[in-house]
């Protein structure tokens, strides 16, 4: 009877292991998936995009240029999935986001949003970090 008890214990106790493990990298496969990478790759883009250098160009302080289209995807990602970026952070990415930036527009170029380099080089550098631990974590758990 110790042996059944002791088993049934043991069993419980892998499950509920098992189950929590499941749910953290359904977890960070979402937050991957519908927040860090689309906004890793948008602000990548907008930094190093060889299509950005002529607005950038134009104001050398302005380093950072996002197309009109990209700026509505960010702020979707920022309203939807918002909480997986923790308060701090969407606060403070968001007010940059409305109060630091300009706009650049031309005829055969477009409507630029631009931001100075120190204005979101540390929401790029938070990102970026978190996006690598997050699949470092998923790379972990999965290995399991």
């Amino acid at each position: 009877m110790m042996i059944a008890t002791a088993f049934v214990a043991y069993y419980a106790y892998v499950t509920i292991r098992e189950g929590r493990k499941n749910r953290r990298k359904d977890t960070i496969e979402k937050m991957l998936e519908h927040t860090y990478s689309p906004l890793y790759e948008l602000l990548r883009r907008a930094q190093f995009a060889s299509d950005r250098v002529t607005i950038q160009l134009a104001n050398p302080q302005r380093e950072y240029a996002l197309t009109e289209e990209e700026f509505r995807e960010v702020w979707e990602i920022i309203e939807r999935f918002g909480h997986y970026l923790g308060s701090q952070e969407r606060m403070a990415l968001t007010k940059d986001l409305e109060q630091k930036h300009d706009l650049y527009s031309e005829p055969h170029i477009g409507r630029y949003y631009r931001w100075r380099l120190v204005d979101m080089d540390e929401h790029w550098q938070f990102i970026w970090r978190t996006c690598e631990d997050l699949r470092r974590e998923l790379d972990t758990l999965t290995k399991m």
